[in-house]
């Protein structure tokens, strides 16, 4: 976070620059592992001593996001709170996010197309 939040801070300080009559938003990431307990193995191949540290940096990145947008002036878009529970441990229709090895048409621990279009319902939220 030391290193990321001053790179994420510089992108939105030029953006303002080259656009400073901009509407800008920085999307935050949405719930990969499960609030709580141990994850799912074999399903995600996480260590069950990792979970608790992967879902704490999770955090700990939007919570840098959300403040840097704040510091910036520019409008931070949580598409965490919405997919709690649609994280890559659920069943196909139900999860966002996939695993390791994707159940759908999505890059491994990134969004599937229920996640596109969750998050795409957030950020329209934001601009209204």
């Amino acid at each position: 976070m030391a290193q990321t939040g001053p790179k994420v801070a510089s992108v939105l300080t030029a953006i303002r620059q080259h656009a400073p009559h901009a509407r800008v938003l920085l999307v935050g990431y949405p719930d990969i592992l499960p609030v709580s307990g141990n994850g799912c193995w074999p399903e995600l191949a996480v260590a069950r001593g990792d979970v608790p540290y992967l879902r704490g940096i999770e955090n700990q990145l939007n919570a840098m996001l959300a403040a840097t947008a704040a510091a910036h002036g520019v409008t931070f878009v949580d598409t965490y709170a919405a997919s709690v529970g649609h994280d890559a441990c659920q069943r196909p229709g139900t999860k966002w996010v996939e695993g390791l090895i994707p159940t759908s048409l999505a890059v491994p621990l990134h969004p599937n197309a229920l996640g596109e279009q969750a998050m795409a319902r957030a950020i329209e939220q934001a601009l209204r």
